[in-house]
């Protein structure tokens, strides 16, 4: 590395207890043909746990003009199932909780004049 160029190393850790959501009323959704929610009862139920950790590393190169900077992100490293949301499951006619495992890469270059 040279004199006025920067190698930077992030993470970052979310810890989500899970949020307060309202029951799925499952006799009417089944009926209705999507997700009913039972409102007598709001925020009666909760997600679970969920953690996710996230990784980045730029190289930063200053030149008298202009200064690019070179990084390589990668969201939820560890590949942790997260919830999303609700969904309606056509196959049983049950509403159930959205859970999604993804890894997301990325790589940028920026120049700054």
């Amino acid at each position: 590395m040279r004199k006025n160029n920067y190698l930077g190393i992030n993470g970052r850790l979310y810890l989500n207890n899970g949020d307060r959501v309202s029951p799925f009323d499952q006799e009417a959704t089944s009926n209705a043909g999507y997700v009913v929610y039972n409102e007598n009862k709001a925020f009666d139920n909760k997600y679970p746990f969920t953690y996710r950790c996230d990784l980045s590393m730029t190289y930063t190169v200053n030149r008298t003009g202009c200064t690019n900077i070179f990084a390589v992100q990668v969201m939820n490293v560890f590949g942790s199932v997260v919830s999303y949301g609700d969904k309606y499951n056509k196959n049983n006619k049950r509403a159930e909780i959205y859970k999604t495992r993804s890894v997301l890469p990325s790589i940028s270059w920026k120049i700054e004049f």
